[in-house]
């Protein structure tokens, strides 16, 4: 299965991600996607422009030397043991990994309606994601 931001993944837009998996496991129901990720490590950019509401979570116990950028905003991990991202449909990110080695990501990824259903806010038709 495709991890966010590297070659393969349906948002991806380009990519020269390289590294090695340890192991990755996913989960899919209508309306969204869950996937985790063991990384040994990894170095390269990508550019993402998400279609669906994401939420990125990542454990860090390696090296984590990298950031990513949206719009005039970046995030530096600068060996963060723990970092996460809200990512709103629509956003254009930029990844510019120097490395990063020994870390868990958890990934989920939300159809906008299927949020608005499960926290039962249907009645509002649409709703405004801020990117943080």
């Amino acid at each position: 299965m495709a991890m966010f931001s590297a070659p393969g993944h349906r948002d991806t837009i380009w990519s020269d991600v390289k590294g090695s998996v340890v192991h990755s496991k996913m989960i899919k129901w209508t309306g969204g996607v869950a996937a985790t990720h063991a990384i040994g490590k990894v170095s390269g950019a990508a550019e993402v422009r998400t279609r669906s509401l994401e939420l990125h979570f990542s454990w860090n116990s390696g090296v984590a030397e990298a950031d990513a950028e949206s719009g005039k905003r970046v995030w530096a991990y600068k060996n963060r043991p723990r970092y996460s991202l809200v990512l709103p449909p629509g956003t254009n990110v930029e990844f510019r990994i120097k490395e990063k080695s020994n870390y868990r990501f958890l990934a989920m990824e939300f159809d906008p309606e299927f949020f608005l259903r499960a926290a039962e806010l249907e009645h509002l038709g649409s709703v405004e994601f801020a990117e943080t």
